[in-house]
Parts: C-alpha cells; sequence; structure tokens
C-alpha cells in the first residue's frame, strides 16, 4: 500500500486565535513584526512551529506560556505546550536600528484529537481488491472522537457516517482516496485524516520525475524516457527533429493528459511503423519481472488519423475483413534478457552494473544475451473508430521460467494511422 497521512483542522473555533498587542515603543515605518503562528488546533504534548518573517532583525525572543522550551532566539521555533487552555505567545525584536518591539497572540491547547486509516483484506503489497468488500477504521486513535464522515473515492458506498464501514471499489485506482473528519463535541474539535490507497494489481513501473523519466504517467505534462526505433534500428525516440512522442492534452478514463505517438515521424522507407516503450536505459523505472510470477499489461489506446483503412486479421495473418473508417494497431508486450553494465539512466550517470544492488539490493547482476525470451502479440486490436473513443486493453501473462536480469518492452505498430494515442500504461503484479 501506497500511504500518506495528514491531520489539519477544519473549524475555525479552534483556530489559533491571534489578539495582538504592541508595545508602546517607537517605530520606524521600516519595523513591523511579522510573525506566523501555526494554524489548526494545537494538541498538548505535540510539537508546533512558529515562524518569524521579519525583516531586519537583529534580534528575537520568543516566549511561551507553559511550553518547552519557555524561550526560544530562532526565527522558526518549534514548542511543546504542556498542558491545556488557552496559551500566551509573546514576540519581542530588536531592529537593527535598535528599535524594539513585542507583539503577542493567544492560543488554544487542547487534547489531542487523532487516528491513521486502516483497511482490511489488503493484498500481500497493500492494495485494494476490486470487486471485494474492504472494512475501513481507525487505528492509533487518541482523542475519543464522537462522530465520523468518511468520503471514498471511487467507492460504493461514496460516504459513511459509521466508526467502522464497509466499502466496495469496481474500478482500478492508482490513487484513491480516502477521507474521514472526526470529531468531539465536548470541545468542537474536528480533524480530518487522508490516506491513498491502490485498488486493484500492484504497478511496477516507477517514474523519476526530477529526470523527466516518466514511465506511466502524463499528468505531469511530462514527455518521458522513451525510445523508439525504426525498422533500420536507428533511434528516434525523444531526441532530435524526429521525436514522435509528445504530451498532449485529453486523456482516457478522466485523465487530463496522453501520449500522442507521430508515427508519419518514423523512417519514410519502413514498411508502416513502430515504437518500443519503456526504455532499457532508465531500467530503474522498468518493471522488474520475476520467474513464474503472473502479471498484467494494462493499458487504453486510440487510433489517430486514418490513412488507408485497416483490416482484421487472424491469428494465422489472414484478412478477414477490411475496414475503411478504423485505425488498427499491432503490437506486443516482450520480455527480453537484456541488459547489459553500459546501460544508464539519461541525466544521472548511474550505470546498470554499478548501480544494480543500489536499486535491486540482494539480486545478483549478471549480463544477458540479446534474446526476447516471451512475446505476447495481440493481433488484430481494432481501436479508434473516427469518433476518437478510447479503449482499455488488459493482457495477463506469465514471467518464463528462464527470467534473471530482464526487461520487458512494450512494442506498437500500425500501418494504416499517422498517430496513435496511449494512456494509463501499466504493468501490474496479479497478486494471489
Amino acid at each position: 500500500m501506497q500511504k500518506t497521512f495528514l491531520l489539519f483542522c477544519v473549524t475555525a473555533a479552534v483556530l489559533c486565535m491571534v489578539s495582538c498587542q504592541k508595545s508602546n515603543e517607537s517605530r520606524t515605518t521600516n519595523n513591523a513584526i511579522d510573525f506566523i503562528a501555526p494554524e489548526g488546533p494545537i494538541s498538548i504534548g505535540k510539537a508546533v512551529t512558529f515562524n518569524d518573517n521579519s525583516l531586519n532583525v537583529s534580534s528575537r525572543t520568543w516566549t511561551f506560556e507553559d511550553g518547552s522550551p519557555a524561550t526560544s532566539h530562532k526565527a522558526s521555533a518549534d514548542v511543546i505546550f504542556n498542558s491545556t487552555g488557552k496559551k500566551k505567545v509573546t514576540l519581542t525584536i530588536t531592529f537593527t536600528d535598535n528599535f524594539t518591539l513585542s507583539e503577542e497572540c493567544a492560543v488554544t491547547v487542547t487534547e489531542p484529537l487523532e487516528g491513521t486509516i486502516a483497511a482490511s483484506k489488503l493484498t500481500p503489497k497493500g492494495c485494494i481488491r476490486i470487486g471485494e468488500s474492504t472494512k475501513f477504521s481507525l487505528s492509533d486513535v487518541n482523542g475519543n472522537p464522537d462522530s465520523y464522515l468518511w468520503t471514498f473515492e471511487g467507492g460504493n458506498p461514496a460516504t459513511s457516517t459509521e466508526a467502522n464501514p464497509s466499502v466496495v471499489f469496481d474500478r482500478r485506482d492508482r490513487n484513491a482516496k480516502v477521507t474521514c473528519e472526526i470529531s468531539r463535541k465536548s470541545d468542537g474539535i474536528r480533524q480530518t485524516l487522508k490516506a491513498d490507497f491502490i485498488v486493484g494489481n500492484y504497478p511496477l513501473l516507477h517514474d523519476l520525475p526530477d529526470y523527466d523519466i516518466d514511465n506511466y504517467w502524463f499528468e505531469r505534462g511530462k514527455l518521458g524516457g522513451w525510445i523508439a526505433w525504426t525498422e533500420k534500428g536507428s533511434n528516434i525516440g525523444t531526441n532530435g527533429e524526429k521525436n514522435i512522442f509528445s504530451i498532449i492534452e485529453g486523456g482516457a478514463n478522466g485523465t487530463g493528459h496522453c501520449l500522442k505517438v507521430d508515427l508519419t515521424k518514423i523512417d519514410a522507407e519502413a514498411d508502416g511503423g513502430f515504437a518500443d516503450l519503456f526504455p532499457r536505459d532508465a531500467w530503474p523505472c522498468n518493471a522488474h519481472i520475476e520467474a513464474g510470477k503472473r502479471y498484467e499489461l494494462s493499458y487504453w489506446v486510440k487510433g489517430g488519423d486514418v490513412l488507408e483503412g485497416g483490416y482484421i486479421r487472424n491469428e494465422a495473418g489472414e484478412i478477414l475483413e477490411e475496414y475503411k473508417d478504423y485505425a488498427w494497431l499491432n503490437g506486443g508486450l516482450m520480455i527480453a534478457n537484456y541488459l547489459e553494465e553500459w546501460m544508464n539512466v539519461d541525466g544521472q550517470e548511474m550505470h546498470a552494473g554499478a548501480s544494480w544492488s543500489k536499486v535491486f539490493p540482494g539480486l545478483e547482476f549478471a549480463m544477458e544475451p540479446n534474446h526476447v525470451l516471451k512475446e505476447i502479440w495481440f493481433n488484430p486490436s481494432i481501436v479508434g473508430m473516427k469518433d476518437g473513443s478510447w479503449r482499455q486493453i488488459v493482457i495477463p501473462f506469465t514471467a518464463p521460467a528462464t527470467l534473471h536480469n530482464t526487461y520487458p518492452y512494450f512494442r506498437v505498430y500500425s500501418g494504416f494511422a499517422k498517430s496513435i494515442y496511449f494512456d494509463e500504461i501499466e504493468i501490474n503484479l496479479i497478486e494471489e
């Protein structure tokens, strides 16, 4: 499970109350105290931070009523309050022109109200299974909440006021958001807890956004470290004038962006055009496939502008029917034993042989011969009617028993389309 946790306040009743009282000292127009008190309820025994953004400061002193520490001279001061109730915080500043000013505020310290969202029946990797009832609850609860308001992104039901609701998710979601607002009647305190869950099979492709390598997710608007080859073998992926990949608006499944593959920029002498995705030079981002385990290739696709129409073929390659209004797509997932020591991640100088143990600790590195262990071809796949509709393709497969250091790559080919569009390209582990 990929999980994040965030607490914040949503009620004005317990916001840090600032009632400033300034000293009677004279000041120039350039002298002003500018400090920021923490937002939300302040819990007894929990550290909070006060920040001083004042300019031209020669020295400062924070004073915290019943706080630990009781005083501080830092611009960003951390403090723990030792008892509940209203507490006075004072900031005194001496400016570089020797003028001294003071300002104070009152903060409300309460008993804690907190917890962590938990879910039942998760897979070993921490994923929620599609179509199965999942019970949600709170763990590590502190503060005796007496009301709950749950929201489940993509779940049924979408909301609940039960303490431990059961929810069913019927579609895959890499980042399903779950929130629970808890409250306590005795003092009106409210807190909102948040967590993110993976719904469906566990995703194996990784991204390195700092280096613009984005193997599965286009919502950052990044091109990613993709590659393409003509049938003559020249690499024209993401470099130079022949770059065939771009990120455009209008993704599948409600997303905002997708990947466009412009096949017209591939070598005109080639028989049609094809593109290989998941580059070997970005091997830390790629899926690490283990022998004998079950996986799935999943992606959304639509055809682009039709050049000449397309054909439906059977497994033997025989033409069954011609479709003038369709663009056809032929492609496959290949599992290849092909990783050499010189292969590196662009921009990081991370060579496979030198850095393999950092990325895959405990797995022996060995250079492999250049051969394909498994090909999964889908032929035909008719996509992209002229209405520009998206279609999801899911292909399960079992990794070969002879795997060692491997990487999968995904090849697409179309002889009758100018462009092809992809979104949410994933390789996922199917957990038993």
